[in-house]
């Protein structure tokens, strides 16, 4: 038998194995084991990766004899490739291959799912995983701000940026609930993540949970709940900035973002950063230094007090970018940038299809109504307009949230929307075949 066989609908042991490494990527299940249990089972991990990297090999053959390009996506290939391509010229091949091989997991965790989810019941434990990963944080984090074995959300910036996602995920798939009680853990959720936004003081995060309430807002087809979440959305942050810090600390440090503009404080290294980036950009415009090369590119690169905010060039050896708009530019360069827009482009092509009456009905039927489409969909796109501010702010190209959020919405799409070729695997024998079907 085939790893992707079975009836559709049935689970076997691709959909299961697959549902492994989404949990591994999205729990981050490899930084867990290894620095709080273990560290020879953090490794393990990789293990995992691998095994699906085989699985798809295995399904390659079939894929590329019907001509199944849908399923390679396009855009997020052309990424991995430019990143890929940089990594022999590299100025420090171990950082190039590293985030690279970070990119290639999301890829085949991508294509992978497109694969092996051929019903619309496989998609909904995908779905349940992605937002109880903040029931996950907050059992790490608290009121804290921080995940202490967590490399990314260690630090306020990147915890505060990840509750940002939270937020508008967990109030749209509350409100698309049809159980009471997962409508309440949502909503609960939906607040945890305004509240760790608070905690995390982090001014780029709180900037950006303002615009998405105002996008989030503009998207409703529910104004006066929409305003109600809102309002509660409000008093959380207001009762939160009281109870977890000393008085007026929380709105000094957000005032300060006002204050210091591009002239003083953080404000100006970043801007200083970005000046950096766009020179380094200039230098490699067609596929940029390689991924995570900038600060060694730029610690050669520049002439002692050329960046006057930076005097010693050797200091970007280890500074973040904090802006993930100019880390594709110097690091991936034309090709890289042009790769990102067109992932955003097809993301919002398959949302919107997500949105159209006949793939809500058909995904009621298939599902049992456990979620309401419309509102899986404004779910998943509010992520990522969540993502795409924080962007602003913070350097997360290399983190895994953009990509699970795009796959998700392709799987959602794959499964729902009709005539999309599907992958049939007979139970009773390894040939596979090849049909058109309303998928599911």
């Amino acid at each position: 038998m085939s790893v992707a066989g079975g009836p559709r609908g049935a689970l076997t042991l691709g959909i299961g194995f697959l549902y492994a490494v989404w949990a591994i990527v999205i729990f981050d299940l490899h930084f867990f084991l290894g620095n709080v249990v273990a560290a020879p089972l953090g490794r393990a991990a990789s293990l995992a990766y691998g095994t699906l990297l085989v699985m798809m090999a295995f399904q390659a053959p079939a894929l590329i004899a019907f001509r199944e390009l849908w399923v390679w996506y396009a855009p997020f290939l052309l990424l991995l490739l430019s990143a890929a391509a940089t990594v022999p010229t590299a100025a420090n091949l171990g950082f190039a291959r590293m985030f690279t091989q970070y990119l290639l997991v999301y890829y085949v965790l991508a294509v992978a799912s497109m694969v092996f989810v051929r019903s619309a019941r496989h998609a909904l434990p995908i779905i349940w995983m992605m937002f109880l990963q903040f029931a996950w944080w907050a059992i790490w984090a608290g009121s804290s701000g921080l995940v202490w074995w967590h490399p990314l959300l260690a630090n306020y910036d990147g915890f505060g940026g990840l509750m940002v996602s939270g937020v508008g995920m967990c109030f749209w798939f509350g409100v698309g609930s049809q159980s009471k009680r997962v409508k309440l853990l949502l909503f609960a959720l939906a607040g945890y993540c305004v509240m760790g936004v608070v905690a995390s003081y982090a001014r780029g995060a709180f900037l950006s949970l303002v615009a998405l309430a105002a996008w989030v807002w503009f998207r409703s087809p529910r104004k006066m709940l929409t305003t109600g979440g809102i309002a509660l959305a409000a008093v959380i942050v207001v009762v939160a900035a009281s109870a977890i810090f000393d008085s007026g600390f929380f709105w000094s440090e957000i005032r300060s973002a006002f204050e210091e503009g591009a002239e003083t404080g953080t404000g100006a290294m970043r801007w200083a950063l970005w000046t950096a980036a766009w020179r380094v950009f200039l230098e490699h415009p067609v596929l940029g230094v390689g991924a995570g090369n900038f600060g060694v590119f730029a610690a050669g690169f520049f002439k002692p007090g050329e960046i006057p905010e930076i005097p010693n060039p050797g200091a970007f050896y280890g500074m973040n970018l904090h802006n993930a708009y100019f880390q594709i530019l110097s690091e991936l360069g034309i090709v890289g940038i042009a790769a990102f827009l067109w992932l955003l482009v097809d993301f919002q092509r398959r949302n919107k299809a997500l949105r159209q009456p006949e793939a809500i009905e058909r995904w009621r039927a298939l599902t049992g109504g456990t979620f309401d489409l419309r509102y899986v969909a404004l779910a998943v796109e509010a992520a990522n307009v969540a993502n795409l501010l924080s962007g602003l702010f913070y350097a997360s190209l290399y983190g895994q949230w953009f990509y699970v959020i795009w796959a998700l919405n392709r799987v959602l799409w794959a499964v729902t929307a009709s005539g999309t070729p599907t992958m049939a695997v007979s139970p009773r024998t390894t040939r596979t075949r090849v049909r058109r079907s309303r998928p599911g």
